[in-house]
């Protein structure tokens, strides 16, 4: 029995060994299904969800605006990015849209998303071009058609050109042509039909490549199509002709020469007549199908243009979002060497301000009404940041004074007629905050107010949408003997503008003295109406605003709502506007006071704000970093932007599209790490974790070996 000890102890040693393999084995292979399994649920059923965004630009999460637009889609929008691999100074930019966009396509069912390098696959290119160019084909027919009848065209010309200058060279041969300007005339002829077929030529070669690119550029050809031919008409021919005319008719020249100029000139005149009529071919294709033809080359020179553009299919048009233009890059050059770009991120405003754009089917008009000579948009105006946002949306936004305008060289420039919308179309009207008149009896600032006041009440009846901005006027408590016609349109409404104060709220200085203070943030907004239940939280401006009351029982069928309260302690409307250093006044003292307000009746909106300064690039531009910092850094104040557009979309009855516009606060959520912080992570990752594990599995053979 002792001697077979050793071998039944070899085999249940032998044993356990296998046991243990095994287990290990399974073990293995059953962590390995487990990560596999729940990967596979991650990509089938996480698809919809974003994930937690913890970086410092906001990049990698979807704003609550922007899951809306995406799910009130209705049709399908493929996104192509084109993004080049081979710049490592935009690899990070690339990366980043690149999971901006994906982040869409998990979002909504309705965006089909796809990468395409184009160094590395430019098969795939040339076909995503491909279905570009077959979606404008019908539309661009026309144009192409023309442009290949003027082509067959000119191959005549080069033809008859050859035919032309045999036989000049035989009439100059042949010693038949007397010396003279008749002479002269032939040796140019025949010197310009010489050149006339190799330039031809050239023309033809270069043209038909160019009308052989997958996306062939249709204006440019045909404008220079177009430039030759009228060359050849008026330079060449037309001029030939009246030179040949004048030669038959004088005695000298044989009767020999005239038959050749005559038989020349009659077929001078048929080509003349091929030409013209390419010509005008050539016109009538622009004429006829100028907005397809305008769009196609704009998706064109768009991606030509961009190195790395990413292209939106929808399912009426195409528009093309450049990689440059997703990003505010002025920042790059504070940062510090070693340091990350503080670079700020602006697909998210891009691509949604696309695709709301592309949900239109007629984007509303919105027109700005100035009642004096400066400029609303422009060089010198004060509106360009509200208008750009409104035109990434593609809305039709337009100025007009019904006083004129200043001109690009300071001269006054006469008033024209008001915009008139096209049939069915929606329009806003907004009337732009009017200088108080030097005439302390004149609230009304002058015959353009009223102008501007009337055409806003017509537009009202005939159910467009108006927004009226209005300025303090110290005139107003005074008895003015002509009201303000725009506060009188809000007081109609059940909004009565108090345009005699102006709202102020009292701070108190250490050494117990006062200081009164026209400026208030707002982050709490009403709720009642879209326009502002998608602000909450987002931070506005409001300066120098004055109060509005809001009828308890406004007029019969009208509905009103405020838009922006301002609260705190201590405010109060200050009604001397002259005082150098006013004191809260319990008598106009109040825990609030409502600035903003909108109101609606049968189908016409309206909105009131009681602030002159709310919407200009003033506040708008006005950045984190200070004044005209917000295209760089981040708006200051996000809110005022928001409240403009989201009105504007109201007001055009485009409820659903409100507050669609993408991120609006550039809000740090983790600041950007330091060279020190990367550092310590790196070194915490590549050494921390096998000392964890390590330490773990000591831990792990203590315990074993206590037991």
């Amino acid at each position: 029995m002792s001697k077979q000890a050793p071998d039944s102890s070899a085999a249940s040693q032998s044993q356990r060994r296998a046991t243990y393999g095994l287990n290990v084995t399974v073990a293995i292979v059953a962590a390995l299904g487990l990560v596999i399994l729940v990967n596979a649920i991650a990509a089938i059923y996480l698809k919809q969800f974003s994930p937690l965004d913890l970086t410092a630009t906001g990049a990698y999460g979807l704003a609550p605006q922007t899951r809306k637009v995406l799910g009130d889609l209705k049709h399908d929008y493929r996104i192509v990015t084109i993004f080049r691999s081979g710049d490592p100074d935009t690899a990070p930019y690339i990366r980043q849209a690149g999971d901006l966009i994906d982040l869409y396509a998990r979002q909504s069912s309705h965006i089909q998303v796809e990468h395409i390098n184009p160094d590395l696959e430019a098969g795939r290119l040339e076909q995503f071009l491909g279905v570009i160019a077959d979606r404008y084909k019908t539309a661009l027919q026309p144009t192409r058609t023309a442009i290949e009848g003027s082509l067959t065209v000119l191959n005549t010309v080069s033809k008859k050109a050859a035919e032309h200058r045999d036989l000049i060279n035989a009439l100059l041969q042949g010693n038949t042509v007397p010396e003279g300007k008749l002479h002269e005339e032939l040796v140019n002829a025949l010197q310009a039909f010489g050149r006339m077929s190799s330039d031809i030529d050239k023309q033809d070669q270069d043209l038909h490549r160019r009308l052989d690119e997958t996306l062939p550029a249709y204006s440019s050809i045909r404008d220079a199509l177009e430039q030759y031919l009228t060359q050849l008409d008026d330079k060449v021919y037309a001029v030939l002709i009246r030179q040949f005319e004048q030669a038959v008719r004088q005695d000298k020249v044989p009767d020999s020469v005239k038959e050749q100029l005559l038989k020349m000139n009659a077929q001078f005149g048929d080509l003349r007549k091929q030409v013209e009529q390419s010509i005008a071919d050539l016109r009538a294709a622009a004429q006829d199908n100028t907005r397809p033809v305008r769009e196609y080359d704009d998706v064109r020179d768009s991606i030509n243009s961009s190195s790395n553009p990413v292209v939106v299919v929808g399912p009426h048009d195409v528009k093309v979002i450049g990689l440059e233009s997703m990003f505010r890059l002025g920042a790059v050059n504070k940062a510090k060497p070693g340091e990350q770009p503080n670079v700020l991120f602006l697909g998210e405003d891009k691509l949604t301000g696309t695709l709301v754009s592309m949900m239109l089917t007629q984007p509303p008009l919105v027109v700005l009404v100035s009642t004096g000579q400066q400029p609303a948009l422009g060089p010198n105006g004060q509106y360009n940041t509200v208008a750009g946002r409104l035109r990434n949306m593609n809305f039709d936004v337009r100025s007009w004074s019904p006083t004129g305008q200043m001109g690009p060289m300071g001269q006054p420039q006469p008033a024209g007629p008001p915009p008139e919308p096209q049939p069915g179309q929606k329009a806003v009207w907004i009337l732009l905050p009017t200088m108080p008149s030097r005439n302390p009896m004149d609230m009304g600032g002058g015959p353009g107010v009223q102008q501007a006041a009337e055409l806003l009440q017509k537009r009202l009846q005939d159910g467009d949408g108006v927004m009226l901005m209005l300025s303090v006027s110290p005139s107003a408590g005074f008895g003015a003997a002509a009201p303000d016609p725009a506060a009188q349109i809000a007081s109609s409404w059940g909004i009565t503008p108090q345009l005699d104060r102006v709202i102020l709220r009292q701070f108190t200085n250490p050494d117990g003295s006062t200081y009164p203070s026209n400026q208030f943030t707002l982050t709490t907004w009403p709720t009642a109406l879209p326009i502002t239940k998608a602000l909450e939280g987002i931070r506005g401006l409001f300066l120098n605003a004055s109060p509005l009351t809001l009828a308890a029982k406004p007029p019969a069928g009208t509905q009103v709502w405020p838009l922006a309260r301002i609260t705190g302690s201590d405010l109060w409307a200050q009604t001397d506007l002259s005082a150098q250093n006013p004191k809260l006044d319990p008598k106009t003292a109040a825990p609030s006071f409502t600035v903003a307000a909108a109101a609606e009746r049968d189908h016409a909106r309206l909105v009131v704000v009681a602030d002159p300064l709310w919407a200009t690039d003033t506040v708008t531009n006005y950045g984190v970093l200070g004044p005209g910092t917000a295209q760089n850094f981040g708006a200051a104040f996000p809110g005022n932007t928001e409240f403009f557009v989201n009105s504007v979309n109201w007001l055009a009855h485009l409820d659903q599209l409100i507050a669609a516009s993408a991120r609006v606060q550039d809000i740090r959520r983790i600041g950007a790490l330091s060279r020190t912080a990367q550092q310590g992570i790196y070194w915490g990752l590549l050494a921390g974790l096998p000392l964890l594990a390590l330490v773990a599995g000591l831990g792990v053979w203590l315990v074993r070996r206590q037991g």
